[in-house]
């Protein structure tokens, strides 16, 4: 209930101090995926695609904020053992954008940087599931409220075994290259 209170107090604060406000809805389509594993493994993925949310703001003429959320449909990848794992991530995310060039065109270009927390689910993997760190960052324009974005970014999970013989934790970094495509509404 304090997340959710302090999120809200956030939005208010952050939403009546910028110029503008706008609703993104977007499609995700992750191009090249791999896992690296603690214990020094490096898995290659399948691509995925996905959905997201971002509610936006503008500081000044240059800079401006995200609040956003992004659900991944599950994927799947292939262990060396053979076993076929499904799994999705959803992290929730704060961005920072960056304007650095006047519009030409219709087009506006930008730079963006994302964090946040990622919430993972999964099939298989361990006795206790945690998601972990989410950051990205990548570029970006705007033509005429259409948005396409480039992102590379990290989502960090940790799995817990419990015994035989003992407890056993490995974490994991999925890493992804992914372009979005959304819409942005008005508020």
């Amino acid at each position: 209930m304090k997340r959710i209170l302090f999120t809200a107090l956030a939005v208010a604060f952050i939403s009546g101090s910028a110029h503008a406000l706008y609703l993104v809805p977007k499609f995700v389509a992750d191009y090249h995926t791999n896992v690296y594993w603690s214990n020094g493994l490096k898995e290659e993925n399948r691509a995925g695609l996905g959905i997201g949310l971002d509610l936006r703001g503008e500081f000044s003429k240059y800079f401006g904020w995200g609040l956003g959320a992004q659900y991944n449909f599950p994927r799947g990848w292939v262990h060396k053992d053979g076993k076929n794992t499904k799994f999705s991530m959803s992290p929730i995310y704060a961005s920072l954008f960056f304007y650095p060039l006047e519009t030409f065109l219709d087009v506006h270009p930008y730079l963006r940087g994302n964090i946040g927390y990622s919430v993972l689910s999964t099939n298989q993997l361990g006795d206790s599931v945690k998601g972990g760190l989410y950051y990205g960052g990548g570029l970006g324009f705007e033509y005429r409220k259409v948005i396409f974005e480039f992102i590379a970014a990290s989502y960090k999970q940790k799995f817990d075994y419990i015994g035989p013989p003992a407890q056993n934790s490995i974490e994991a970094e999925y890493k992804t290259f992914s372009f979005y495509f959304g819409y942005r509404f008005s508020l």
